[in-house]
Formats: structure tokens, C-alpha cells, sequence
């Protein structure tokens, strides 16, 4: 599948370029759109009830941790 659902499935250097946005933003990401399709969104928070703050603070966690159980 071209389409990644999860955070962690996508390249690293993606990852990277999300926080490098959130970290200048100084606002964390709760939306990636990878396309046009609703199945082409990735839900890092809740926009309304969030924040879990993921893709801004969470410096101590790896790439591959599930950003869905940060701050669970």
C-alpha cells in the first residue's frame, strides 16, 4: 500500500520534516494529509480534545514508538 495510515510507517526523513514544522510553528501537528482521500489522513491527535503534544515533545521517544500511546 503507497498510503501510510500511522506515523511510524512513514520514511524517516518525513518524520523529521513534521516536527522540524511543529518545532518552528511552536504548535503541534494533529493532522497529516498524504492525499485527497479521507484514508489518506493520518490522526496524530484529537484537533478538538487533543493535545497529546506528539509530534512537538516527544524528543524521548524513537521513531517507531506507536505516537497513538504517548501520553496514553
Amino acid at each position: 500500500d503507497v498510503y501510510k495510515r500511522q506515523l511510524d510507517d512513514l520514511p524517516r526523513q518525513a518524520l523529521n520534516y513534521l516536527k522540524f514544522l511543529a518545532e518552528l510553528m511552536e504548535v503541534p501537528i494533529a493532522i497529516v494529509s498524504l492525499g485527497a482521500s479521507r484514508d489518506q489522513t493520518i490522526i496524530v491527535e484529537d484537533p478538538i480534545h487533543g493535545p497529546k503534544r506528539a509530534l512537538l515533545y516527544n524528543e524521548t521517544h524513537p521513531p517507531g514508538v506507536n505516537i497513538h500511546d504517548i501520553g496514553a
